[in-house]
């Protein structure tokens, strides 16, 4: 399901999307303007043009793609998604079409996020974190203590990455 707001919240409205079936829609990114994405289980990734009033399904490099897309964030003027099976993809024409990062790790993603820097750092299953500063042509791996899955992060103002897992895990860089 997909809700839009027109009033800051005060009232909602019901997105028709019956091109996902009964399959998850795990995330949505903004891309400037009007623009939004919408990404979930099964390869689901629907583009909108018009502030999320209408959506337009898209098939990621083939009919037979069906990782679930965890997260897709924009880089400059490049998306990077992270799936599960160590599904790495970028994008340099907005979503059009999409090639394979190669993944220096074959588990699952559960997300991304883009330093200030300009690095980007990916994470997943069994608190693996990778990071790279040339869009993914290569990885470092960052080691951490655990093998909690990590399922968000964030870099904070003031320069700290924080990465958030199951278990109540907090990871800080």
């Amino acid at each position: 399901t997909l809700i839009r707001t027109d009033d800051g919240g005060e009232h909602w409205t019901r997105i028709p999307m019956e091109e996902a079936g009964t399959d998850s829609l795990l995330g949505v990114t903004w891309l400037g303007g009007d623009h939004f994405i919408a990404y979930g289980a099964f390869g689901l990734y629907f583009d909108s043009v018009d502030a999320g009033r209408t959506w337009q399904r898209h098939i990621l490099v083939n009919d037979e793609f069906d990782r679930h897309i965890s997260q897709v964030i924009q880089v400059g003027s490049t998306l990077v998604l992270a799936a599960e099976s160590g599904t790495l993809l970028r994008s340099d024409d907005g979503g059009t079409t999409w090639t394979t990062i190669t993944s220096p790790y074959q588990g699952s993603y559960f997300g991304a996020t883009l330093l200030k820097s300009g690095a980007l750092v990916v994470f997943g299953m069994r608190g693996n974190v990778y990071r790279s500063t040339d869009l993914g042509a290569t990885w470092t791996k960052i080691p951490l203590d655990t093998t909690v899955s990590l399922m968000s992060g964030r870099q904070l103002a003031d320069g700290r990455l924080l990465l958030v897992g199951n278990a109540g895990l907090l990871a800080e860089s």
